[in-house]
């Protein structure tokens, strides 16, 4: 198992293509209730 180096500067390590994402995990400005206020100025 490969160590993590947080502090490191390496950016392959968000290229795995292979990795299941959730269809939810990046949700810039929320959603539902929970949306940002100020996504209309953005």
């Amino acid at each position: 198992m490969d160590k993590i180096h947080p502090n490191q500067f390496y950016p392959e390590r968000f290229l795995d293509q292979d990795r299941q994402h959730h269809p939810y995990a990046w949700i810039q400005l929320g959603a539902g209730h929970q949306q940002c206020l100020g996504q209309d100025f953005s």
